[in-house]
């Protein structure tokens, strides 16, 4: 988390651009220096203690539990003064230009200049601690986000990530005000057993959501065999494990030369699994160009997708898919309600066959499909027969 609290610290400090009356004597040694005082809140108000106030670029105090701090024996002349979350990172500047500024808080000699306050704005983001089971800090541990929603036009969502510093904490910034999942991985090791839960939460612009805190514990595995509809074991196949809501674990593995997998460590939940050639290698490296991407069990489409459920950190076995080895698959369409004819052109414009026709009496005008052999999104090799029934009318 260091290289990205650099980042936030480095603009975590507003410059004073305002400065109001001066008054008081400050006990100059020479006449020749004045004071500065003030005091720091954030963006709703809080009074904030511990941050450093740079004078001229050197730190010269910090503020105290109401927020309030006092500069002594300040050459006479204009100073430029920062506030700065020197510690933790979590505040950005209200008001900023780069290193420079509008205006220099004017010191007099024997005189203390007041009300030099500063207003820091909240980053929006995250922050909280990881531990084992025992409450043990745990360093080095990967938490990534992302947004749930989509950008206005013309904008983009980046992905968010911090890794906890030595005693578990981490800060998450750069976090989009919008609805964001975040996902925990022990990215020390691949095979590392340890897991933890996620958040979604609505950002607000500004407001960094603090304490949530993240326990890892041992996670279930999920497994299986990917081979084509013969039966012969497809290696280099790229296995996708991810919940719905992006907050579980995610896992991408690769199949064995026997067609095997098993994914990371995976939190208690509900996952979809994906099966597609894998984007790192060429198709003639895992010789399936063009393999159609497709989800358990043998299914096109997400929504229809069969979810793999881990509870109690137990290991799934047996999460097994045949694949099609090639761009053209029979991907079997939706044939309710249409008549014969309708039924076979789509079935054709799917890459499939009509099979065997049925009739069978139904409430339903006769001669419209009333059922189908395969469910909508059912993944096929190409000119699978796919068979359906047409209703012959109300029985009289």
């Amino acid at each position: 988390m260091a290289g990205i609290r650099s980042g936030a610290l480095a603009l975590a400090a507003l410059v004073v651009l305002g400065v109001a009356s001066s008054a008081g004597a400050q006990g100059a040694d020479n006449g020749s220096s004045g004071g500065i005082s003030g005091q720091v809140v954030d963006n709703f108000g809080t009074h904030l203690e511990g941050i450093c106030v740079v004078l001229d670029g050197e730190t010269e105090a910090r503020t105290d539990a109401s927020g309030r701090y006092r500069l002594t024996r300040v050459a006479v002349g204009g100073h430029y003064v920062r506030f700065v979350d020197c510690e933790h990172g979590l505040y950005e500047p209200a008001f900023s230009e780069g290193d420079h500024v509008s205006s220099a808080v004017e010191v007099v000699a024997g005189q203390v200049t007041e009300h030099v306050d500063g207003r820091l704005f909240q980053v929006t983001g995250i922050t909280g601690r990881i531990t084992d089971a025992a409450g043990n800090p745990l360093e080095g541990i990967c938490v990534l986000g992302q947004a749930l929603t989509r950008p206005p036009p013309g904008t983009a969502y980046l992905p968010f990530a911090d890794e906890t510093d030595g005693d578990g904490t981490y800060l998450l910034t750069d976090v989009p005000p919008t609805t964001v999942a975040f996902r925990v991985e022990d990215c020390r090791s691949p095979d590392s057993d340890l897991v933890g839960l996620g958040r979604t939460f609505e950002m607000e612009l500004h407001r960094t959501v603090r304490g949530v805190d993240i326990t890892l514990r041992p996670g279930g595995r999920i497994g299986g065999t990917v081979t084509d509809f013969g039966g012969n074991p497809l290696s280099g196949i790229c296995v996708l494990t991810a919940t719905a809501d992006g907050t579980g674990g995610f896992s991408m593995r690769e199949t064995g030369g026997d067609g095997r997998y098993q994914t990371r460590a995976l939190p208690d939940g509900k996952y979809t699994v994906l099966f597609a050639t894998c984007p790192q290698l060429g198709p003639a490296t895992i010789g399936v160009p063009g393999m159609l991407v497709q989800y358990y069990r043998e299914q096109a489409i997400k929504e229809n997708a069969d979810q793999v459920s881990i509870q109690n950190g137990q290991t799934v076995g047996g999460i097994d898919s045949r694949l099609v080895p090639g761009p053209t698959a029979c991907v079997v369409p939706d044939l309710t309600g249409r008549r014969v004819r309708r039924a076979e052109a789509v079935l054709e414009s799917a890459s499939c066959e009509a099979g065997k026709v049925r009739r069978r009496r139904s409430a339903v005008p006769a001669g419209r499909v009333i059922g189908q052999q395969l469910d909508l999104g059912v993944v096929r090799p190409e000119d699978k027969r796919v068979g359906f029934v047409v209703s012959a009318g109300k029985a009289r």
